[in-house]
């Protein structure tokens, strides 16, 4: 009798020292779960937050508060649940700019769970060192009880510092694991890495630009001023200033443009002609194909003398359109017209400055 009362008291403390050290995370694996819905939950906040940081939405945002309240009243008493519901209220409230109780939860996280995937991250955003932002982001891959955010996250760090090689082994190394909503935010990520791998891209704000399907005046100044020293007697510390002074030598020829608005391609080749005579020295360039004016000639006869059939000789751009497509520096998208009322990827525009 005493034997078998020795066996159901070693079972029962044994029972209660492993469940203790799986509820409080001392071992890696926690055997606490969150259903399946609550898992849904926390995806669609993740994605919210990565939408809102693009297009800076409120609505995403309050949806996703809402959605992390209601995970929080599911998660009680479930210390792996708590825990990434406190990364999720971190990661909110850094989307919105609110840094000031980071700290407080990341306390909270590794009192609950010391391997939740978003402590590390929220981690980072306490830090400003990069190199330490990528030492803690390298031992939570190694440490946490997940890492495909990690691995994007770090991959983001990586793509934004030019590091392209790196950015696309660990944005490969996750694609096929990852779900076809969270593909959707990297994909483009991705192939701009792959493609720019032997590329040497100086600026963030370059960078940011090669993801944009219409650049703003503010991409043109930014890239410019970053990747060439084609006008670094404009240069300022702040891109306004830099702004202001290519405004006031005229390499804009439209006053109402301003940093934020996008800027077409027939004002993008009347900049370009202007840097072009800068760098050769030659400021009557803009001058070279300019035809002499007629107050008799209809805006058809304009038309019909121009080589280019959608540009008219009477067009400010119609000399740079010209001479840049003359130089093959900008193209000709079907080989025949000059699209001026068309916008220009970041990605088009840089490879035409590549070619200045």
């Amino acid at each position: 009798m005493k034997e078998i009362f020795r066996s159901y008291l070693f079972f029962f403390v044994t029972g209660i020292v492993l469940l203790n050290s799986c509820v409080t995370g001392g071992d890696k694996v926690l055997v606490q779960t969150i259903d399946a819905e609550s898992l849904e939950m926390i995806d669609k906040v993740d994605l919210l937050l990565l939408d809102y940081k693009i297009s800076k939405d409120k609505n995403k945002i309050e949806e996703a508060e809402k959605l992390i309240g209601d995970l929080e009243s599911r998660s009680l008493k479930n210390k792996a649940f708590e825990a990434k519901v406190l990364g999720l209220f971190g990661e909110m409230e850094y989307c919105k700019g609110q840094t000031i109780n980071l700290k407080s939860y990341v306390g909270g996280i590794e009192a609950r769970n010391k391997y939740e995937e978003r402590l590390y991250i929220l981690k980072t955003y306490i830090v400003g060192d990069p190199v330490e932002k990528e030492k803690i982001l390298l031992q939570g891959i190694e440490k946490a009880d997940e890492n495909l955010k990690l691995k994007l996250y770090l991959g983001d760090i990586y793509f934004l510092s030019g590091q392209f090689g790196k950015a696309t082994a660990l944005y490969d190394s996750v694609f096929t694991e990852i779900s076809e909503e969270y593909k959707s935010y990297y994909i483009k990520k991705r192939e701009i890495s792959k493609n720019f791998i032997d590329k040497k891209v100086v600026g963030k704000n370059t960078i940011l630009s090669l993801l944009k399907d219409r650049i703003t005046v503010g991409d043109l100044v930014a890239t410019i001023f970053d990747e060439t020293d084609l006008l670094n007697a404009y240069k300022s510390q702040k891109i306004k200033d830099g702004y202001n002074n290519l405004v006031n030598d005229k390499f804009f020829y439209d006053i109402a443009l301003t940093l934020e608005k996008e800027i077409k391609r027939k004002d993008i080749a009347f900049f370009l002609l202007k840097t072009l005579s800068i760098k050769e020295n030659d400021p009557d360039m803009i001058n070279k194909y300019v035809v002499l004016p007629s107050n008799e000639r209809s805006d058809a006869e304009s038309i019909v003398l121009s080589p280019v059939p959608d540009i008219s000789t009477r067009d400010y751009f119609y000399t740079a359109a010209l001479i840049l497509v003359e130089r093959e520096i900008m193209d000709l998208p079907d080989g025949e017209r000059f699209f001026p009322e068309d916008f220009m990827s970041g990605i088009e525009f840089f490879g035409v400055l590549k070619k200045l």
